[in-house]
């Protein structure tokens, strides 16, 4: 069985499915060794600065001013509309410091925020489904005991990942909606494997004699690509602030209920910003935690998000319940999942991804009884030491 890891210097998506990593390649690599002939959104020394809502006007004049001010040259631009704020995508020469220039755009009035483009990289029975009685891990966590009652339905999960394979037959019309925002990502979306497993775990085709079935087959899945493989001979994606900062606007504009994250990195601001954006509109985030380093990471450190940790992680089996609860942390099964691939395939992933895959599942199958559910009543009832529990946290569906 293969088994990968992939990591990140900023935020890292964590997926597994091939053979172990020998400690050379388990080293953060940086992300301009990673993506030399790539899409715009992922090219280094970026910059994001953004203007705020009162200066709408004045958006044009105050972008012409900093590149007059500023030694910076325009890589691109995009509104947040959720925020209601203008971002800029400006390229800092090799010859600038780059902390530097970002410390006296932060002080100038005319600029609401500024940070590094930060760079992020994947992590990895009673069915007529022919693969059903190889899902320990759906079958772990109980979900198939309560489809007879619940399975998702009409509640919108947003999969902010790679593309997915809208083509597989498990996933056939579980899609509603697939976006891109990459550069030329569009091509790509039938062999990203990525994002094709984490919509097979939570939202495959129940009883239609093929392959297996999701913790939650009724949910109505937005594939948001904002993750691209340089090669997809390569066992790894690489997203950005800026396209991840697109995608969950994109999100919130779309009135989703629940964003799936299967990623994990370093803080990043702008995007704390609009996840409190959405957390105003009730929606749920899902977040897998950083099985490299043995750490929280980001967005799962935000202490509204429900953070995701595989229950064979060896951090894992060292923590007790309450520490998990100081934490915010739910334990889902993430060891050689069953999940689709594209072509129509089927393979095992392990990671933190799958697990929160499933918590994302999970979750939906609690908000087609309760569109409403508060994520601390999500957490509390799905929260258990050893892993979730759709019975326990649903005993009137079992």
């Amino acid at each position: 069985m293969k088994c990968i890891i992939f990591s990140v210097v900023a935020i890292t998506i964590l997926l597994s499915s091939c053979t172990a990593l020998t400690p050379n390649d388990q080293q953060v690599v940086s992300p301009e060794g990673l993506f030399q002939n790539s899409a715009k959104q992922f090219e280094p020394r970026q910059i994001l600065v953004t203007l705020a809502a009162k200066d709408k006007d004045r958006w044009p004049l105050l972008e012409e001013e900093l590149l007059r001010d500023y030694p910076l040259t325009k890589n691109g631009a995009f509104p947040l509309q959720s925020l209601g704020i203008q971002c800029l995508v400006f390229i800092v020469p090799a010859q600038s410091d780059m902390s530097q220039l970002i410390t006296e755009l932060s002080q100038d009035a005319r600029v609401d925020s500024v940070q590094k483009n930060s760079f992020f990289i994947n992590q990895l029975n009673k069915y007529s489904d022919p693969y059903a009685k190889l899902q320990h891990g759906v079958e772990q966590i109980g979900a198939h005991k309560v489809h007879h009652k619940v399975t998702g339905k009409g509640v919108r999960i947003a999969i902010i990942d790679t593309g997915i394979d809208t083509k597989h037959l498990d996933l056939a019309n579980q899609i509603i909606l697939q976006e891109n925002f990459v550069e030329q990502g569009d091509k790509s979306f039938t062999s990203d494997r990525h994002g094709t497993a984490v919509a097979g775990v939570i939202a495959a085709i129940a009883n239609n004699s093929i392959g297996i079935y999701g913790v939650a087959p009724g949910a109505e899945i937005l594939g948001l690509k904002s993750c691209s493989y340089e090669d997809h001979n390569k066992d790894y994606a690489i997203c950005s602030s800026w396209t991840l900062a697109r995608a969950l606007d994109f999100a919130i504009l779309e009135s989703v209920d629940i964003v799936n994250f299967s990623l994990s990195g370093p803080q990043d601001n702008l995007l704390t910003r609009i996840i409190n954006e959405g957390l105003k509109k009730k929606i749920i985030f899902v977040a897998a935690t950083d099985d490299r380093n043995d750490q929280l990471g980001f967005p799962a450190s935000h202490p509204d998000v429900i953070a995701v940790m595989a229950a064979e992680n060896r951090l894992a089996g060292e923590m007790d319940l309450q520490q998990m609860k100081n934490k915010n942390i739910l334990l889902a099964p993430g060891k050689e999942i069953l999940s689709t691939a594209p072509d129509n395939s089927y393979d095992f992933f392990s990671g933190s991804s799958l697990a929160t895959a499933i918590v994302s599942g999970s979750v939906a199958l609690l908000m087609e009884k309760n569109a409403h559910l508060p994520v601390d009543e999500a957490y509390l009832l799905l929260a258990h030491p050893e892993s979730i529990n759709m019975c326990r946290a649903m005993p009137n569906s079992c």
